[in-house]
């Protein structure tokens, strides 16, 4: 008996998580980059905090009205360029921001380059379509735009690589499923928490 009850369980779990995916229309959904979005609402920031913030690392900030998230799953591998998303929300003025941050690596990279300028090269492997994205460090509207570029890019299963003037073969960029996964799943939190995606 208690064994018939445990596989009742799983099939109710599993049955849950087909439903719980199958149900998200936000999951390949496009943003429009050039409409940025900051302003959070009381539900929003309820959800976020009530249902996603378990997945963060949270860092209070009292001092100046922030607080900080970083996705727990993020991968950290100092052997590959990698680049991780923080969340911030201001929650006197009812915003959060996505910024972007760099590993180590990715910064030797830029350093080595002498340039500010993080440009991704990608590759629509089912169009075949290609192009380039820009990123110079600044405002945080410029993290929004450029997280919202990559976002689009990945979720259209684009594969992306940087360029250095001293390599010849291309260097991969946002390659592995886990962070790949991991950017896509805190930019759709992200968008949800500025009401971006219902």
């Amino acid at each position: 008996m208690p064994l018939t009850l445990f596989f009742l369980r799983m099939l109710r779990l599993l049955l849950l998580l087909v439903f719980v995916f199958a149900c998200n229309p936000d999951y390949k959904k496009q943003v429009k980059p050039q409409e940025v979005r900051n302003r959070t609402t009381q539900n929003s920031v309820l959800f976020f905090k009530n249902m996603r913030s378990l997945d963060y690392q949270v860092i209070e900030m009292p001092q100046t009205k922030r607080n900080l998230y970083r996705y727990k799953e993020s991968p950290q591998d100092s052997t590959q360029i990698q680049i991780g998303l923080a969340l911030v929300e201001k929650w006197d003025t009812d915003q959060a921001y996505v910024l972007l941050e760099p590993n180590e690596k990715l910064n030797d990279f830029l350093a080595q380059e002498k340039t500010d300028t993080l440009k991704v090269y990608w590759q629509n492997p089912h169009t075949k379509a290609q192009g380039s994205l820009q990123f110079v460090w600044g405002h945080v509207d410029t993290h929004f735009i450029f997280a919202s570029q990559l976002y689009n890019a990945l979720i259209e299963d684009c594969v992306f690589h940087l360029k250095s003037k001293t390599q010849s073969e291309p260097i991969p960029f946002l390659k592995q499923s886990r962070e790949r996964e991991n950017f896509r799943i805190v930019m759709q939190d992200y968008y949800r928490l500025v009401n971006i995606f219902k």
